[in-house]
């Protein structure tokens, strides 16, 4: 369906976690076996936020919210270097988050409108939160929150 899950968006500051890291993971080979085993292994991580597999310079694109640059410094030397198979590791701190959300965008009106059931709402229920969307208003639910 649309919806994948539920979640609770939590202050990474407030927890510690004030450091992003983007780090971009170059591995020796790129057969099907060496991509499956580094994905594999990198899902172990919990400071791993996201892993996408790349086009370009390097092989993957990873961010990681940690600490400091001591804990930045501990997960490279004692989670990523041993996993078999990397070559080149490349990291990139990001000084100020310009813009971060999750919200996808919404398809246009009558697409979304014509798979209304996939939302399990009520047709009046999108209709005004699409409505509400597009003047950038945060309307109460009024009943209308997903069941």
């Amino acid at each position: 369906g649309v919806i994948s899950r539920y979640v609770a968006l939590a202050n990474a500051s407030a927890l510690g976690l004030g450091l992003n890291v983007f780090i971009n993971i170059s591995l020796k080979t790129q057969n099907k076996e060496a991509l499956a085993e580094f994905e594999q292994r990198i899902a172990e991580h919990d400071e791993v936020m996201e892993c996408y597999l790349m086009t370009g310079d390097s092989d993957y694109l990873i961010r990681v919210a940690v600490a400091d640059i001591g804990a930045l410094e501990k997960f490279i030397l004692e989670q990523l270097t041993p996993i078999a198979g990397i070559e080149k590791i490349r990291s990139s701190f990001g000084l100020k988050q310009v813009r971060y959300k999750t919200a996808l965008p919404l398809p246009a009106r009558s697409s979304l409108l014509a798979h209304v059931q996939l939302f399990e709402l009520p047709r009046a229920c999108v209709e005004r939160r699409v409505d509400d969307a597009s003047h950038g208003e945060d309307a109460p639910d009024n009943g209308c929150a997903a069941r």
